[in-house]
């Protein structure tokens, strides 16, 4: 059998190359997509296969850093103390922050507009108003947000205490809170 096709081979180069050369260019391909992946989601933190999201997030959390500090957020909770709070930015963007009852800290996730809407200019929040969204319910409220290296930090306050959460922009982690009413960089 081997021989056999040794012998196709040397009668038949130019179809074996169009056939071999292929091959090697999807697999090179291929081992390239999936060593940029796993290099990206090293730098970003996050699972395999999930580095595009995490960019993806960054990129909102820096457009929409200044309407953290313009715009009230919407909270609810549930019967179950689910807490859910909202921020619908100016640009559309909406921002998703959840606290289970027995989590330290809560995890935020960005829904960008461009997200929403589909090809005939449907948007799946438009009910959800920007006047809403700036109403104070009460509670603490942000302070001010910065930038530190990599990390977003939101400072809240209740009027009299201070809290500082450092979230990391690729997965809306909280990855440290501490007690400061600092807003400088």
């Amino acid at each position: 059998m081997i021989v056999e096709i040794k012998k196709w081979i040397s009668e038949n180069p130019g179809k074996f190359l169009g056939f071999v050369f292929p091959l090697i260019a999807a697999c090179g391909s291929s081992v390239s997509m999936v060593g940029k992946e796993l290099f990206d989601s090293y730098v970003t933190g996050t699972k395999f296969g999930q580095s595009s999201l995490a960019v993806e997030q960054q990129s909102l959390w820096k457009k929409n850093f200044t309407c953290l500090q313009d715009v009230e957020k919407t909270k609810i909770k549930n019967n179950y103390n689910v807490e859910i709070s909202t921020l619908v930015c100016p640009s559309g963007d909406v921002l998703v922050t959840a606290q289970r009852p027995d989590d330290d800290v809560p995890s935020s996730r960005w829904i960008g507009l461009d997200g929403l809407i589909d090809d005939t200019g449907v948007i799946g929040f438009s009910f959800v108003s920007e006047a809403i969204a700036q109403q104070r319910k009460g509670g603490s409220y942000l302070l001010c947000s910065y930038w530190h290296n990599d990390y977003l930090v939101k400072v809240m306050t209740d009027g009299q205490y201070c809290v500082s959460y450092m979230i990391n922009p690729y997965n809306g982690q909280t990855v440290n809170t501490f007690a400061s009413c600092g807003c400088g960089q």
